[in-house]
């Protein structure tokens, strides 16, 4: 590898982002982290690392999961059933192979997890309210333009999330469509929060209610409405605690207990198709700006911790000029995967947000009939991913 300093350039500072910045600059590259916003600024209430994300963030600084571990860990047995209450089915969340240290997903704030993958950060690299503008990919380097700034860069990593200005350099023709259901999200604090043995989520016809109780006390609920429900609002003006006013305990408490001002909105987007491929020269997707998925798989900031580890990885060994000889191993590793997991996501959101009556019924008697062990293992499949070991520019493992 060439003895010249390496310089990255990463757009965006999401988890995606902030992770790629960390796993780089720990391997040496001289890192420019440019965020359009003025601050670093944590959107959504929470979200599940599953034992995939752990790996990834501990292949960065394994002491970056102690920081996260006990704040907030999934409870209890989870599990799945109807708006009256009956279960259709249970799973444990915890495999019976307690050896790998990563086996119980946490449920973090991101707040939380945004400020442990900051730490990982160099202070100098962070650039705030820097708006890309370009990127020119020049045979010997690229050059990354901001309102009155350039920064040169023998990698660009576009982490600038679905709605990537930098996507269409890579691929014009993938686009961002509705997945056809809002959703909402709330972290009810510990001081507030109802008496909740375990976690669960219900289906009903076009509606699903998710809560799980974490460590601290707290509670995390999400809920989602089909579009083509007749009580669907554009505007946000949905009465959300009416529309689950009927449904079993402790739905309607958990409603009753969140002030509307902590619940956050969001009409779910996914892209589709996903990219041809995941880099052009010098320049590389990652995170949502590369495969952004439907959140039923709890997979979304997985995949984009994935992601940062796998580029460091396939970049450790590739001098300046050797970086777009690398970076296809880049596109082997992740675009099969996350393409795969992205179409399960959108798939389990189809069932789930069914609204005809017998198609409903029917989904619930076949769930009903799934064997525990089965339903558990389709669970887990997704988060049993393991770092690569460090390859060279051409994929030649080292």
């Amino acid at each position: 590898m060439s003895t010249q300093q390496r310089r990255a350039v990463v757009v965006g500072a999401g988890v995606g982002g902030l992770a790629a910045a960390a796993a780089l600059a720990r391997d040496g590259w001289q890192v420019d982290l440019l965020e359009r916003r003025p601050r670093i600024q944590a959107v959504g209430a929470g979200l599940s690392l599953w034992p995939n994300a752990l790996r990834a963030i501990a292949a960065v600084e394994p002491t970056a999961v102690d920081r996260l571990r006990g704040h907030n860990e999934l409870q209890d047995m989870v599990g799945l059933r109807r708006p009256d209450g009956r279960w259709l089915s249970r799973v444990d969340p915890s495999p019976a192979d307690t050896a790998d240290a990563f086996t119980i997903p946490l449920m973090v704030t991101r707040p939380k997890l945004y400020d442990v993958l900051r730490d990982l950060v160099p202070g100098e690299a962070l650039h705030l309210g820097r708006t890309v503008t370009g990127v020119d990919l020049g045979p010997a380097a690229a050059v990354v333009r901001t309102d009155d700034e350039e920064f040169p860069a023998d990698l660009v990593v576009a982490a600038d999330g679905i709605h990537s200005r930098l996507r269409t350099l890579v691929d014009p023709r993938t686009r961002t469509r509705g997945a056809g259901y809002v959703t909402w999200r709330a972290l009810i604090p510990p001081e507030s929060a109802p008496a909740l043995q375990s976690g669960s989520e219900t289906w009903g016809r076009g509606q699903r209610f998710g809560c799980i109780p974490l460590a601290n006390g707290g509670i995390y609920w999400y809920a989602t409405l089909a579009h083509a429900d007749p009580r669907y609002r554009a505007d946000g003006s949905e009465d959300v605690p009416g529309l689950f006013a009927d449904w079993h305990d402790p739905v309607p408490r958990l409603l009753e207990a969140t002030p509307p001002d902590r619940i956050i909105r969001t009409d779910i987007e996914l892209l589709w198709p996903l990219p041809r491929t995941f880099v052009r020269d010098r320049l590389v997707l990652l995170g949502d700006a590369a495969h952004a998925m439907t959140p039923d798989l709890g997979q979304g900031a997985c995949q984009a911790l994935e992601d940062a580890v796998e580029l460091a990885t396939v970049v450790r060994a590739a001098g300046p000029g050797e970086v777009p000889a690398a970076l296809p191993e880049y596109d082997r590793l992740r675009r099969a995967r996350t393409t795969g997991l992205a179409k399960q996501a959108r798939l389990l959101g189809k069932i789930g947000q069914l609204r005809n009556p017998l198609g409903a019924r029917l989904r619930d008697r076949l769930i009903s009939l799934v064997p525990a062990n089965s339903a558990s293992r389709s669970l887990t499949f997704p988060t049993t991913w393991e770092p690569t070991e460090s390859t060279g520019p051409t994929g030649a493992r080292s």
